[in-house]
């Protein structure tokens, strides 16, 4: 427990009321204690851990100059430490506090939207024709590797019907990697792929463009993807 030595206790006469005398001249704390004055009558000793946490505590009586904010209205920001706060002001009294430079990044919760993810009313940012043809380069690269990948663990063949026919089909006219795809996804076997069958793509956190990627492919706009629209695909430039 924390020490208080008064000197009314031990101080006769008017030297009590002496305030040029330091009240924690005479104290001697232990290893793990300091001395602070309480005005020039008493002193207290505290423990090391306590005092730098009242020193370092937002919003108490040693803020060191900074700047309250009791009345600071609460609007998140988030700071550029990638941390968030719960206004402007208790950004600057952090900086303040901790002697560094924070600026604001963004307002709201950390992280901040990128041009690339949704924002915060939930729209997003639309895909160009370059980002869904770049999207294609990606996506015929990774079945290509799937495909391989299947033939070397002797798991490449598919159900002999409709799919084995279905994959003819689909190659005669798809290169092979894509048509090969197109088989694997088409659960069904009825040459079309529904929203269901396209969702076994999860790339969605990876490929922000990927529902716009398969959109793009569903040129008329049934909400589903045929054979030769799948193949379009990936073919355009």
């Amino acid at each position: 427990d924390d020490y208080i030595k008064s000197w009314e206790d031990n101080q006769p006469g008017d030297e009590a009321l002496d305030t040029t005398k330091d009240p924690c001249q005479k104290v001697k704390c232990s290893r793990h204690k300091v001395c602070v004055a309480q005005g020039y009558q008493r002193a207290m000793c505290i423990s090391r851990k306590k005092l730098e946490h009242r020193i370092k505590l937002p919003g108490t009586k040693g803020h060191g100059g900074c700047k309250p904010c009791h009345a600071a209205p609460l609007a998140a920001v988030c700071g550029s430490d990638g941390h968030t706060y719960s206004s402007a002001c208790k950004l600057e009294q952090q900086a303040c506090l901790a002697s560094k430079q924070l600026t604001v990044r963004c307002e709201g919760q950390c992280p901040c939207p990128t041009p690339h993810s949704p924002t915060s009313d939930g729209k997003q940012e639309p895909c160009t024709g370059q980002d869904l043809a770049d999207l294609g380069d990606r996506l015929r690269d990774w079945f290509q590797l799937l495909r391989e990948n299947a033939k070397q663990n002797g798991s490449g063949g598919l159900p002999t019907s409709p799919a084995t026919a279905l994959e003819r089909s689909v190659a005669a006219s798809c290169k092979e990697a894509v048509g090969w795809m197109f088989a694997r996804l088409d659960t069904s076997g009825d040459l079309f792929l529904e929203a269901a069958e396209l969702a076994a793509i999860n790339l969605d956190k990876y490929e922000v463009c990927i529902r716009a990627f398969f959109n793009s492919c569903d040129t008329s706009k049934d909400g589903r993807v045929s054979a030769p629209e799948w193949c379009f695909c990936f073919w355009r430039e």
